[in-house]
């Protein structure tokens, strides 16, 4: 049996399928859909979300109640362990760090570490890839632990928005620049930044936008030969397979590369058909 067991949330882009691979636990975020509450990824997938996105929709999303984080983690003492690492999305993002640092306290009798992934997204899942991987190669709790909080300075994401609307809703982007960069065919490229997403460029031109991630994407990867690489979408196969193109060769030398599906915790809140890149250089 291994020494730790690894927690994250469906906030991290990785499905229940990707979570068996690398032996992880999953807690499922809340999703309320014009007034019926949903677990994210157990009863309503990411693809059915953005589906509904194409008419009127009421969309809120929260932290998963109290109780089912207590019966995750009693279920993990179950399965044997008395050591878990959580990995979770940026504090300055989610309440999820605060509601777990509250279930943490009901269970004295066990180690639980929570470690702000300063990201959201496939940025937090492919850190837990990381201490997936650490763990495997024999490191303990603590060794993995140090190395994640190091190496978090060298994770890198990039979202390319396909709409302004739902920024503008969210308030991230004012109503006028909003409608104006729709009127000009603008696209925010998102960054992230001390755990925080801000709009990095705003590029112009559907092919050249995505052309543009690609172009950020060889930058950032230059000389480095080290390195864990995804490429996450908000159901847009089309552009995933576009940009697939575009970065064969960056995809050839990942450690690790992984496609996922944006999850919908995120994807509701940027819009169906964003999509990007999240690498992870490893020291």
């Amino acid at each position: 049996m291994k020494e730790f067991a690894i927690l994250g949330d469906t906030s991290a882009d990785l499905d229940f399928k990707l979570a068996d691979r690398f032996d992880l636990y999953i807690l499922p975020y809340s999703i309320t859909l014009n007034g019926n509450p949903y677990r994210d990824l157990i009863d309503i997938s990411s693809r059915e979300v953005y589906h509904a996105m194409k008419g009127p929709i009421d969309f809120k999303t929260a932290v998963p109640p109290l109780e089912n984080a207590r019966e995750l983690i009693q279920k993990i003492i179950d399965d044997g362990y008395k050591k878990i690492i959580m990995i979770a999305s940026s504090a300055r993002i989610t309440g999820m760090i605060n509601m777990m640092n509250t279930v943490r306290n009901y269970f004295p009798e066990i180690d639980i570490c929570i470690i702000d992934s300063r990201s959201c997204g496939m940025g937090t899942g492919i850190q837990l890839v990381y201490a997936s991987q650490l763990r495997e190669a024999g490191l303990t709790m603590e060794d993995t632990i140090n190395k994640l909080k190091d190496n978090r300075k060298n994770l890198k994401v990039l979202a390319l928005l396909r709409t302004f609307k739902y920024v503008v809703k969210s308030g991230r982007i004012g109503k006028v620049k909003g409608k104006l960069g729709q009127l000009l065919n603008i696209y925010p490229l998102l960054d992230e930044k001390d755990g925080k997403i801000i709009v990095r460029e705003k590029l112009r031109g559907k092919k050249q936008s995505l052309k543009r991630v690609a172009t950020c994407t060889k930058e950032m990867l230059k000389n480095k030969d080290n390195y864990y690489m995804s490429i996450f979408s908000a159901d847009n196969e089309e552009e995933k397979s576009i940009l697939r193109d575009l970065l064969s060769e960056e995809i050839k030398n990942a450690k690790i590369y992984l496609e996922t599906e944006l999850t919908s915790v995120l994807g509701g809140h940027v819009g169906p058909k964003t999509i990007g890149v999240s690498l992870y250089l490893l020291s």
